[in-house]
C-alpha cells in the first residue's frame, strides 16, 4: 500500500461520516429553484460575479440544510448573497437569528443596499469586530464561511480557528472552496486536529470553476 493510498484510507474511514443523504441536499420544488437562481444571477450582474458570488449548487445546499437543521442561528461569515439565501431560506420563521459578517466597509454597504431592494433589513458586522467579540452559538447553529478574496484565502483559512469551540458545542461549518490547496490544508488541520468529521459535497457543490465545499461537524450522536 502507498503512502498516498494509505493516507486516503485513513482519512475515509477515520474522519468521513454523512449526515445528511446527498439525494436529500440536491432536492428542491421548481419555484424555489428558480426563484435562488434568479437572485442569484441579480447579484452577481449587479453587485458581485459568478466567481464570487456562491455558486447555485451550493445554494440549493445550503438551503436544504436550513430547511432540515432549523438552526437557532445562522453565521454567515461572507455577506452578499448568502446572506439573502438564509433569509429566504427561514421563510417567514422567527425562531433563526442571521448574523452576517464581512471584512470590507465597501462591500457591507454594497451588500445592505442589495439586501434593502429585497425588503430585508439588516446590518452587517464588520469582521474585526466579531473576531474581537465572537458571538454566542448554540448547539444546532449553522455557520457558513465563504468570507474573503477568492484570489487570496487566508482570511478564511485564518478564520477557522475562532469557529473551533462552535463545533465542538454543535454547530456544523459548510466551508466553500475547498479546491484551494491552503482552504483543504486548514480544513483538514483542524479536523485533525479536534477530531472533528467531515462530509465531502464535491459531487453535488462541484461547479465550472472546480469549487466545491464540504461539511465539518463534531461527533454526531449516535443511538
Amino acid at each position: 500500500m502507498t503512502k498516498k493510498v494509505a493516507e486516503t484510507f485513513f482519512w475515509h474511514y477515520h474522519f468521513t461520516k454523512t449526515i445528511f443523504p446527498n439525494s436529500y441536499l440536491t432536492q428542491i420544488n421548481p419555484t424555489d429553484g428558480k426563484g435562488i437562481e434568479d437572485v442569484r444571477r441579480e447579484y452577481c450582474d449587479t453587485c458581485s460575479s459568478q466567481v464570487f458570488s456562491i455558486s447555485q449548487k451550493a445554494s440549493i445546499v445550503i438551503y436544504n440544510l436550513i430547511h432540515s437543521l432549523k438552526p437557532p442561528v445562522i453565521l454567515d461569515l461572507g455577506s452578499g448573497f448568502t446572506t439573502w439565501l438564509c433569509y429566504y431560506s427561514i421563510g417567514n420563521s422567527t425562531n433563526t437569528t442571521i448574523i452576517s459578517v464581512d471584512s470590507s466597509n465597501d462591500w457591507i454597504a454594497k451588500n445592505e443596499n442589495f439586501l434593502t431592494k429585497h425588503h430585508i433589513k439588516t446590518t452587517i458586522s464588520n469582521y474585526k469586530t466579531f473576531e474581537k467579540s465572537p458571538p454566542y452559538l448554540p448547539s444546532g447553529s449553522l455557520i457558513i464561511n465563504d468570507i474573503g478574496d477568492p484570489d487570496n484565502f487566508i482570511l478564511r483559512e485564518s478564520s477557522l480557528h475562532l469557529l473551533t469551540e462552535y463545533i465542538k458545542n454543535g454547530a456544523i461549518l459548510f466551508l466553500d472552496d475547498i479546491h484551494k490547496p491552503r482552504v483543504k490544508a486548514a480544513a483538514l488541520q483542524l479536523i485533525h486536529d479536534n477530531n472533528f468529521y467531515f462530509q465531502d459535497l464535491c459531487s453535488i457543490t462541484f461547479d465550472n470553476f472546480g469549487r466545491y465545499s464540504w461539511l465539518i461537524f463534531s461527533k454526531p450522536n449516535e443511538s
